[in-house]
Parts: C-alpha cells; sequence; structure tokens
C-alpha cells in the first residue's frame, strides 16, 4: 500500500494470546515499524488469510479484504485504514480460502471484470466460487460459479475475464462473466 506516496507491506502479526490481525509496516529512519494494524481476532490460535488490497470503491483509497477463521465458518472482512488503525468496514459469511496444513495462500483474489472490481472466494465448502462487490457500503455476492470438486490451489488472473483454478481434480478455466449470471442465496454483509 502507498500514503502520501511511501510504500508499505501488508502483512500478518499472530499472537499467542490474541490470535492474528492485519498490520502496515514501513520503513522509517532505516527502521522498520508497525504503521497501522487492525483488532486482533481475539481468540488463540485463530487465523486469517488475505484476499487482497485493492481500491473496492473506486475512491481513490486501497481497502484490505481477509477471510477470518477459514477453518471453522470463515468471513470475509475488508478494513480501511484510518491513522494507526486498520477499521473493519464490511464483513460476510461463509468463505474459506485455506486449507488447513498447508501453505497455499492464493485460494482466493481481487479481479476487475467488466471494469468493475470484484473479490473471487471460495465458499466455506470450497465448492462454490463467490464474486463479491463493494456495493452502497456493503459486501454483496454477485455471481457464484460451481466447480466440481473443491478449490486446493492457487486461483490465477488470466485475462480480465479468465482465471485458472487449482482444484482437486486439477486444474479448471472459469470465465467469470458465466458466474457473474448465478447468483448464489448471499446476500449483504454487515456495516
Amino acid at each position: 500500500m502507498a500514503t502520501g506516496g511511501q510504500k508499505e507491506i501488508f502483512a500478518i502479526v499472530s499472537q499467542r494470546d490474541r490470535g492474528s490481525r492485519l498490520v502496515l509496516i514501513r520503513l522509517r529512519g532505516g527502521r522498520l515499524e508497525m504503521s497501522a494494524e487492525s483488532r486482533s481476532i481475539g481468540t488463540p490460535k485463530r487465523w486469517l488469510n488475505p484476499v487482497g488490497v485493492a481500491d473496492l470503491d473506486l475512491d481513490g483509497r486501497a481497502e484490505i479484504a481477509a477471510v477470518t477463521t477459514q477453518h471453522i465458518g470463515g468471513t470475509l472482512k475488508v478494513c480501511r485504514r484510518n491513522g494507526s488503525k486498520l477499521v473493519e468496514i464490511a464483513a460476510l459469511a461463509g468463505f474459506s480460502n485455506h486449507i488447513y496444513g498447508t501453505s497455499e495462500l492464493g485460494l482466493s483474489t481481487p479481479v476487475l471484470i467488466g471494469g468493475q472490481l470484484r473479490l473471487l472466494v471460495p465458499d466455506e465448502t470450497r465448492r462454490q466460487l463467490r464474486l463479491i462487490a463493494w456495493e452502497r457500503g456493503a459486501l454483496n455476492e454477485v455471481g457464484q460459479c460451481a466447480i466440481p470438486t473443491p478449490v486446493t490451489g492457487a486461483i490465477r488472473v488470466v485475462s480480465p475475464s479468465v482465471v485458472l483454478i487449482g482444484l482437486a481434480s486439477g486444474e479448471q478455466r472459469i470465465v467469470l462473466n458465466d458466474c457473474l449470471a448465478n447468483r448464489g442465496s448471499g446476500g449483504a454483509g454487515r456495516q
């Protein structure tokens, strides 16, 4: 992320007694320092996995999306920087972008579809890909794609309308415009 022209690193910090949190790190006076952080999950041994950093509402400011507790009923959360804090501005339940015990972190991604930024994140079973938009101050599901076997590998953007997804059965090509025609039961998230 960049604030005032200075580049920052986005990372996860985990503490044994409070779980994980999102942080931004910058170089200041030749030393790395945390410049902003979110609240911790609040429970020991609870983790989160980033979806990405993107300007979801096209207002010129980047938001950070991550799935918390993705192994036990994951929630997609979006944070925005407010001074030295990363403040949660929206959340929507029913996601999993990580498989317990693996090092693969790329099971979700921001993607530009028809000029609109969307978050592409598997549902909690990893058998549906959900397309999520930030609209009118809330996270909304704008489409979904059923897939034959669970997502197990990275989602790679091939073009503005096509992604390759690693599945338990091998890699599959998905045309995202086809997903937009399918809306699931997912509704609006909370503000």
